[in-house]
């Protein structure tokens, strides 16, 4: 499997962008892309980029966001997905962080779901706990929950 590193902002995660029998078809002409390009594959070429609606803390300190990222590599259509959770704060827009991100197939189905347990805590469902690149327990005064379909 050949991976990618996909930057967002101040966040980075490892993305497979082929497969391991596309990698083996095409190892040598990748190798040679690399070198030539001095390792600088354009990893977010094609790339797009869409936000669900925040979601507001019950009291309004804080609001959090799934973003769906999805990249084409040049090489291969993989369908994965990258899907990050942001938390901002309503009072200093400053103040935020990427609290999640996973790598998933793309189906809607699979996109974490966030739910506000308290004012200062949130709580991310995910499908399981495979592909994923970040996972903070905390963030500023915020704490971070959990839970595992599979």
């Amino acid at each position: 499997m050949l991976l990618a590193l996909v930057c967002k902002g101040k966040s980075c995660v490892w993305r497979s962008i082929m497969s391991k029998s596309q990698c083996l078809g095409w190892f040598f002409p990748l190798v040679v892309c690399l070198v030539l390009s001095s390792g600088t594959l354009a990893a977010n070429a094609g790339c797009a980029t869409q936000s669900a609606q925040p979601l507001l803390s019950p009291g309004g300190a804080w609001s959090a966001i799934v973003q769906d990222t999805n990249c084409e590599s040049g090489y291969s259509f993989t369908g994965a997905a990258v899907y990050t959770v942001e938390i901002v704060s309503q009072s200093n827009k400053a103040n935020h962080a990427n609290v999640f991100a996973t790598e998933d197939d793309g189906h809607s189905n699979t996109r974490p779901v966030l739910t506000w347990l308290g004012a200062n805590s949130l709580q991310i469902t995910t499908l399981s706990h495979h592909g994923i690149g970040i996972q903070k327990p905390a963030f500023s005064t915020m704490k971070v929950s959990y839970k595992y379909l599979r």
